[in-house]
């Protein structure tokens, strides 16, 4: 997995489980390796680390709120889905971002400067897939 390509998108599409998602402003996401360091007593070196799994935590910012999204965070059951964002360059290259066994832990409401809301979804995802 590279992010060493900057991407300006001419056209992006978001899509949670191949159902369009209106009124995204803006995807964000980072993934971290989980690390352990076990330290012992009288020394200053970690004599041992660890590497765990990869997390893949997301927000997604959208106009107001979406339907889709309160929907999943609000079930009873938490059933995973996927988000994928396909992004046309001004080139007509495409980029898909897949966002795999997606969970929305939570959402924030933020009234910007112009007296617009735009909610913000926090997701776990198990993976991420870059594809050109």
């Amino acid at each position: 997995m590279s992010f060493s390509v900057i991407y300006a998108a001419r056209k992006t599409i978001v899509k949670v489980d191949q159902e369009d998602l209106k009124g995204v402003q803006s995807i964000e996401f980072t993934v971290t390796r989980n690390v352990i360091r076990r330290s012992s007593t009288g020394s200053d070196e970690a004599p041992a680390i660890s590497y765990g799994k990869l997390e893949v935590l997301g927000k997604i910012k959208v106009l107001s709120s979406s339907p889709t999204l309160d929907q999943k965070l609000l079930a009873e059951e938490i059933e995973p889905f996927q988000i994928m964002v396909q992004i046309t360059t001004g080139e007509g290259q495409t980029v898909t971002i897949t966002f795999h066994e997606c969970v929305i832990e939570s959402k924030q409401l933020e009234m910007e400067a112009n007296n617009v809301a735009v909610s913000v979804y926090n997701f776990s995802a198990t993976k991420v897939e870059i594809t050109t």
